[in-house]
């Protein structure tokens, strides 16, 4: 299969016997073949991404009346042709008709970064043909000469369609269809680490984040079982774009900057903590943090203060890599909040108790921030959801 896809609409066919030039208006078909070989050149150069090509010699249409064009017309022929042949020599390769976008290999590249996974940096394959060794050459007319030759449709016919046969030759200068196999690969083995953007974020019962599945993936981003084209890989990427704050945040937020993590906790008694009861970040007030992924190891049941983190309670429970765990006051009524102050993160509209033989628990969740009130003494242990809407390059 070629790489140029074009189809010639005009071709200068060879003079039948004892004829000097072709047909009526040889200079009419000559002038459209030739333009129709400089513009395709100039098309395949800005599909490339090269530097395009200034003609110096074109060879125009003949006016009504004329059988060819101008004074000298085999001087200009000739120039065109040459500067044709020129131009074709420097040429190694076309770009596929499918020509991947930058964006879409930048977008492939944060997806994989993100999962802790090596970024990626497309490696487009120039393909060097031989040099190419013209058989047919049009001269320029001797002085004195309107034409060159004896017979010189017929060489200028050769050279036309050596010309059109060898871009139609030329091969491909990128291998956008490994790149296309490899990405489809990576997102049908890695789209079930996104949460599920169409259905989710939360499962049906509401105590874990909902991921897609391959089938589900599938249907968000409305393809099928089968190859891939561009446009499927693009809405194959838009569609994972969701993952939990709790063993994603460190690592996104070295890839996006702009997810700084940045929240708020309040604690109204006591002492507040974060991430867990092994970092106290002082008495009742309000304090900046950073989200992490972290979580202490400790389960002091007679603190008096409030605490958000990833709940570790040894021997109790080990929370799912998706919730953040809040512990209650244990000794008289408390209230507390966090908020997040990046965009990028939310919460889901749920939670669940894990534990907690408390007083009468009230909890407000928004997306950026939730609240806990508790009216009388106890302490409760919740499940809730912080998820982040990663900035992906659209592809």
């Amino acid at each position: 299969m070629t790489a140029l896809t074009h189809q010639w609409n005009h071709r200068y066919t060879t003079p039948i016997r004892g004829q000097a030039l072709k047909a009526a208006r040889p200079g009419y078909h000559i002038a459209l073949a030739i333009g129709e070989i400089q513009d395709t050149i100039t098309a395949i150069k800005a599909a490339n991404d090269e530097t395009p090509h200034q003609w110096v010699a074109r060879f125009p249409i003949p006016h009504n009346l004329q059988t060819i064009s101008r004074n000298r017309p085999g001087t200009y022929i000739s120039l065109s042709l040459g500067e044709i042949q020129s131009v074709v020599d420097g040429m190694t390769g076309i770009s596929q008709g499918d020509k991947l976008p930058t964006s879409l290999f930048a977008s492939y590249s944060e997806h994989r970064q993100v999962l802790g996974q090596s970024g990626y940096t497309p490696d487009e394959e120039i393909v060097e043909p031989a040099a190419y060794q013209w058989t047919h050459r049009y001269p320029k007319p001797s002085t004195g000469e309107v034409i060159h030759i004896a017979r010189p449709g017929l060489n200028i016919a050769q050279v036309i369609t050596e010309i059109q046969n060898r871009l139609s030759a030329l091969p491909p200068s990128d291998d956008s269809s490994s790149a296309i196999e490899e990405m489809q690969t990576w997102l049908e083995t890695n789209c079930t680490s996104f949460i599920d953007s169409t259905s989710g974020p939360l499962n049906p019962a509401e105590d874990g984040f909902l991921y897609y599945t391959l089938a589900t993936w599938r249907t968000a981003a409305g393809i099928e079982d089968r190859p891939l084209n561009i446009d499927e890989l693009q809405r194959g990427f838009g569609a994972l774009k969701i993952l939990p704050v709790i063993g994603r945040i460190e690592g996104i937020r070295t890839i996006f900057p702009s997810v700084t993590g940045a929240a708020s906790i309040y604690g109204e008694k006591g002492t507040v903590y974060y991430p867990w009861y092994s970092n106290p970040l002082g008495a009742a007030g309000t304090y900046s943090i950073v989200m992490t992924s972290d979580g202490g190891n400790e389960d002091p049941l007679d603190y008096n203060g409030f605490a958000c983190g990833r709940e570790k309670r040894v021997g109790l429970y080990d929370l799912l890599a998706a919730s953040f765990g809040f512990c209650r006051a244990p000794n008289s009524p408390n209230s507390g909040s966090l908020t997040f102050l990046d965009s990028f993160m939310k919460f889901a509209n749920s939670y669940y108790v894990i534990d907690g033989p408390g007083g009468a628990l009230t909890v407000t969740i928004t997306e950026a921030k939730i609240d806990i009130s508790q009216a009388g003494p106890g302490y409760w242990y919740l499940g809730f959801f912080p998820y982040i809407e990663v900035p992906f390059t659209q592809a």
